[in-house]
């Protein structure tokens, strides 16, 4: 049977993250058009930033995903947009959310992932991000677009189980001229919660990518004002 190193499958998982970020990005307006270029990844058209601000930036994002994810301890990554006028509800949530049978987390807590291995060809690996990431790709320009797009901003927040790592100086944090902010899940970051309150949710499921060893979930939310 062929074999994927587990660090391999991480990288995959980041690649994976970085093509649906830059396509959110893009097809929800967070940035001009003419900042964005085609590209590929495993074959999928996606659009990719050309910024080198922007570009740096999320590199920084997940380049610091890498201690949490290896050692088992990233639950989910947030991409959230927010109209400036509401800035304690989120308008859309895009969550990519990592889960681990608990053996698979025993072990990484020990190990960070060191000589573990997948069950699975790299190409099976790959085929399945890509499956998933076709079908975010598909769905996101048929999302309604709101007439206000060019003023919102947006945030990336994440879970992760470990307080101490969570709360290290060393997380990456950038502001641009929208606002956008690097920021670890807290209480008082606005959240889906204060929007269920008060609003309709839109569930938009997105392929999952199942492995042996974890799973990867992907799903949109969008908050409309129940009227």
């Amino acid at each position: 049977m062929s074999t994927t190193p587990f660090s391999a499958v991480f990288s995959a998982l980041t690649d994976y993250l970085q093509a649906a970020v830059h396509s959110i990005l893009f097809h929800r307006g967070l940035y001009p058009a003419h900042l964005f270029t085609d590209a590929q990844q495993w074959g999928v058209p996606v659009k990719a930033s050309r910024s080198p601000a922007v570009n740096a930036y999320l590199q920084s994002v997940l380049n610091a995903l890498g201690t949490p994810l290896s050692k088992g301890m990233l639950e989910s990554v947030y991409l959230l947009v927010f109209d400036p006028s509401a800035p304690q509800v989120p308008e859309e949530r895009y969550v990519f959310r990592v889960r681990y049978p608990h053996d698979v987390l025993q072990e990484l807590s020990k190990s960070a992932g060191r000589g573990m291995i997948v069950p699975a060809a790299m190409s099976v690996v790959e085929a399945q991000f890509a499956s998933a990431l076709q079908v975010l790709v598909a769905k996101l320009p048929l999302l309604k677009r709101p007439a206000h797009e060019s003023e919102r901003t947006y945030r990336i927040a994440v879970d992760i189980t470990d307080t101490v790592l969570r709360d290290q100086a060393s997380w990456p944090s950038a502001r641009f001229p929208l606002g956008q902010e690097w920021v670890t899940a807290a209480p008082e970051l606005p959240d889906a919660e204060l929007a269920r309150e008060t609003h309709n949710v839109i569930l938009t499921s997105v392929k999952s990518v199942s492995m042996p060893l974890f799973e990867v979930e992907t799903v949109i939310e969008r908050f409309v004002v129940d009227t």
